[in-house]
């Protein structure tokens, strides 16, 4: 009977937060994904969940799917031997379809981690970048540990949490859906690749 009831409230809870659909995105075989790139594919999965990038120019994965308002929640890690402070790739959510790049990127690796960049078209039809910055006392974990990124989607708000600390915020994003892809151009590991749609 406890357990029935345990099952019941925690079902309940999940339905009144509006967070009842969770979507792993990260498989094996890996489903849904469609890779960017030219030459041998620098992606491979290490286990069952860890998708590794190990490559030395721009590649992308992009799940197919288009989402709109939720929380993708995911873990990355760097290798322990790589440079402190070099961009790595990022996380981007809202990616316009067949357009390379475009959508709202949340940055990896370097004192930007956790930043949100978009560009976009000015008044004057000029393109611009939109960069957040991340918060200074906001920082990724030493090399060769794993971090955890939380992207919450609402409307045109995108808030970023790194590692449970509130990292970025961007309030007028032009993209209110798209698809989620995965961009590295030097080696990054991602694992737990969860979408939660509202």
């Amino acid at each position: 009977m406890r357990i029935r009831l345990s099952l019941f409230c925690l079902f309940s809870l999940l339905i009144l937060s509006g967070y009842a659909d969770d979507k792993t995105l990260i498989t094996n075989p890996l489903r849904g994904w469609e890779r960017v790139g030219e030459g041998k594919t620098p992606w491979s999965l290490t286990t069952a969940d860890t998708l590794l990038f190990k490559g030395n120019r721009q590649d992308s994965l992009v799940h197919t799917t288009v989402y709109s308002d939720g929380i993708l929640k995911l873990e990355y890690r760097l290798p322990a031997k790589k440079e402190a402070g070099e961009r790595v790739g990022s996380v981007i959510v809202r990616r316009e379809n067949g357009a390379e790049s475009k959508g709202v990127h949340v940055i990896l690796g370097g004192i930007e981690s956790g930043a949100i960049e978009y560009t976009y078209l000015s008044a004057s039809d000029r393109e611009k970048t939109f960069n957040s910055g991340a918060m200074a006392e906001v920082k990724p974990k030493p090399l060769g540990e794993w971090n955890t990124l939380e992207v919450r989607c609402q409307g045109k708000k995108i808030t970023v949490f790194l590692n449970g600390k509130l990292c970025s915020t961007a309030d007028e994003v032009p993209f209110e859906q798209g698809m989620i892809a995965l961009e590295a151009h030097s080696e990054i590991e991602f694992r737990n690749l969860i979408w939660q749609s509202k």
